[in-house]
């Protein structure tokens, strides 16, 4: 993607779709994640000459395949994807005809069709949680997930902290919190038979579990998150950078639609985009 090199307004080219085949996208729309990749998208958008049109499924009688038919009928040849699969439905499958399509998918990888696609490196992420909360002298390192977050990162929080935790003595290897009914009840029965001295997580109605449980933050356990947004505050954690995926996505459509590529490419390619450590007032340096 040598080639894409403007960073200002460019003339305009041509309009690009995105695709939001999340569940309920009224609500989707709200997260911080969503909102920081189509803010990333516009961005780059603007700066190669592409506007971005947002569609989803909702309304009576909308399908997949009617909005396709709709983008052809508009000219629409640029398509990135916003996948999230429902908790029922974890097949990461969608049934779309993409031919004639510059196609990307963003977040949440596709197995069919495979795309290319963009997203955090979620093991990274988790790595280098582990690594900074480590050099700060926490000994008892927890992990707390839905079971549906967990299957949304391909298992790689629970696969990064499992390899970090070989090296270590026994006694301070403590066994994730993977919960299909993830919640105040199940996060409270594990923390008290785990004793983490910090929990890494990506809810953060966590910290307000540990604290109606009598402890404090970060004076007696602390709190890092996996997926702070740009405005996240006083809170510890890993920024994934999700308006650089955005950006990244925008250029890798582009880039297919310059060199006259369609449809689903015979060779898928993952552009893994790495997370920033962010200190906050949610864990302390506890070496003494």
């Amino acid at each position: 993607m040598s080639q894409l090199r403007a960073t200002k307004p460019a003339t305009y080219n041509s309009t690009i779709a995105f695709l939001d085949t999340s569940w309920n996208p009224d609500e989707t729309i709200e997260w911080g994640t969503m909102i920081e990749f189509k803010q990333g998208i516009e961005e780059r958008g603007d700066e190669l000459g592409y506007k971005v049109d947002y569609f989803d499924k909702t309304g009576k009688g909308v399908t997949h395949r009617n909005l396709i038919r709709q983008f052809r009928a508009r000219g629409i040849d640029g398509l990135i994807i916003g996948y999230l699969p429902s908790r029922n439905d974890p097949s990461h499958a969608i049934d779309l005809d993409l031919q004639g399509f510059a196609c990307a998918s963003i977040g949440v990888r596709l197995d069919s069709p495979a795309l290319h696609f963009i997203g955090n490196d979620h093991y990274n992420t988790m790595a280098m949680a582990l690594e900074r909360v480590a050099a700060l002298g926490y000994q008892r390192i927890g992990l707390a997930l839905d079971y549906y977050v967990h299957g949304l990162v391909e298992n790689k929080f629970v696969a990064a902290l499992l390899d970090y935790q070989r090296n270590l003595p026994i006694k301070r290897r403590v066994a994730p919190l993977v919960s299909e009914s993830f919640g105040e009840e199940s996060f409270g029965e594990w923390f008290e038979q785990a004793s983490p001295d910090i929990v890494i997580g990506i809810d953060l109605e966590v910290i307000d579990w540990i604290k109606r449980r009598g402890w404090r933050i970060p004076d007696e356990v602390g709190y890092v998150n996996l997926d702070l947004m740009d405005d996240c505050g006083a809170i510890a954690g890993i920024n994934q950078r999700n308006r650089i995926s955005g950006r990244t996505a925008m250029e890798v459509v582009v880039n297919q639609l310059q060199y006259n590529e369609r449809g689903v490419p015979e060779y898928p390619k993952s552009v893994m985009v790495k997370g920033v450590w962010k200190m906050g007032k949610t864990v302390r340096d506890v070496r003494g």
